[in-house]
């Protein structure tokens, strides 16, 4: 890199020592492996091994175009966010990281203690410490054996919270060591029991538990 692009660099995002330090510091960017590093106006697109942090936050992604006007970003290249509870994995993220809010879309998954999360579409809300999970919504609680499946799911981490949108079908496992509960001879349309499982379909939502 000539030293007139490593001052244009350097004026526009404060680049050593491979890192991207953006907005006084708060977001820093490193390139721990550079195949690409582009700078077209406002936007800087960088392709390589990259670790992105601020705050809590962190992140890495094997490609990223970041506009430092907007201060926000796309990330592609199998990216992952770690948040202070969770990790996220997608296709792609869309990033504000002034507003602290990354849209995952394709393939996200989440993981937190006790519970695994499926869907094709989250939106991690870090300031308020929520999840909301859209498209083929599949909750994994491993801890009571719990299993949830939705269009829509609000989950938040302060207090640990589940919100449900539209049509749920919950998953029970019981415990055989325990009496089983009494089952009525027959069963009415939201419910079916069998084999030490409880099914639970409900239509009319939303539903919180």
């Amino acid at each position: 890199m000539s030293r007139g692009i490593i001052i244009g660099v350097v004026l526009a995002l404060a680049l050593s020592f491979q890192a991207v330090t953006l907005a006084a510091e708060e977001l820093q960017i490193r390139v721990l492996e550079n195949k690409l590093f582009k700078m077209e106006g406002e936007n800087v697109h960088i392709i390589g091994l990259l670790e992105i942090s601020k705050g809590d936050l962190f992140l890495t992604a094997g490609e990223i175009i970041y506009n430092s006007e907007l201060k926000q970003a796309k990330l592609m290249g199998a990216p992952y966010l770690r948040t202070s509870d969770a990790e996220v994995s997608g296709d792609e993220i869309a990033a504000d990281f002034d507003a602290e809010l990354f849209t995952f879309a394709g393939g996200v998954k989440i993981i937190q203690t006790d519970r695994l999360c499926q869907a094709d579409q989250v939106i991690v809300d870090n300031r308020k410490e929520t999840y909301r999970l859209t498209g083929n919504v599949v909750v994994l609680e491993e801890k009571n054996q719990k299993e949830l499946r939705a269009a829509e799911v609000l989950i938040s981490s302060n207090p640990d919270r589940i919100e449900v949108y539209g049509p749920v079908e919950i998953s029970f496992v019981l415990d055989k060591q325990n009496d089983e509960p009494e089952v009525p001879e027959t069963s009415g349309p939201t419910g079916e029991v069998a084999a030490g499982e409880i099914y639970v379909q409900v239509e009319s939502l939303p539903v919180e538990y």
